[in-house]
């Protein structure tokens, strides 16, 4: 994965750009990408073993070549970015369309720049109830996440809080074992396993509708500069 990316991102740039965000396991390929394009939200299922839970949905099920290469295409002919929550995304991607460097941008570094700099109080805060948790022994992430960040008051996101503990991973793997056990049709999935599904698509959602609400947040709040960097 290539170490130098560009660095900046202007107020065209936002407001034009794809918006990213994958969903899978550990040591998996991802099984599940959404992304937000002038405010619509579309998902693609990568598995073949989630086809009828794409069609039931009405999502796509491709690969995750075909997606790369189509996501880099769009970028390219519509001359947009690519904005995703970290280099995660771009690690994924890359290998198979190393294009897409030239088009990405990090959106983690660039809204945690703006709270570090101008928002300690909140950066502090944060990490001390990450601490704590830790050391309670709480499952949670070990460092500041898009959903921390979404949830402050004065960000003003309406973020679901049936979504707080939800965790896409697990949710996830219960499906897929439903579908590898039984035929893998929907409608023979338990009703739980349905309910995640809903979840997790409204999670993935949000992830990257949110993405674009924190840098549109970051932008209202340098009124006078036409672009942001880190």
């Amino acid at each position: 994965m290539p170490n130098s990316l560009i660095q900046n991102l202007t107020k065209s740039e936002a407001k034009n750009a794809i918006y990213l965000d994958f969903e899978g396991n550990l040591n998996k390929p991802p099984t599940y990408a959404g992304t937000v394009v002038d405010a619509s939200y579309s998902g693609t299922f990568f598995e073949p073993i989630f086809e009828s839970v794409a069609k039931n949905k009405k999502l796509e099920l491709s690969t995750l070549r075909t997606f790369s290469e189509e996501i880099v295409h769009r970028a390219q002919t519509e001359k947009r970015v690519i904005l995703a929550w970290s280099k995660h995304e771009l690690g994924l991607l890359d290998q198979l369309t190393p294009e897409i460097t030239k088009h990405y941008r990090d959106a983690n570094k660039l809204v945690m720049k703006f709270f570090k700099e101008k928002r300690k109080p909140t950066i502090k805060n944060l990490k001390k109830q990450i601490k704590d948790k830790k050391e309670k022994g709480e499952w949670g992430s070990a460092r500041i996440g898009l959903k921390d960040l979404l949830k402050l008051d004065y960000v003003d996101y309406n973020y679901p809080s049936h979504l707080n503990d939800f965790s896409p991973g697990t949710a996830l793997r219960e499906v897929r074992n439903q579908l590898e056990n039984k035929k893998p049709l929907y409608k023979n999935l338990h009703p739980r396993a349905k309910k995640n599904l809903n979840d997790l698509i409204t999670y993935n959602e949000h992830d990257c509708r949110g993405m674009q609400h924190l840098i549109e947040y970051v932008f209202d709040r340098r009124p006078t500069e036409d672009s942001i960097s880190y």
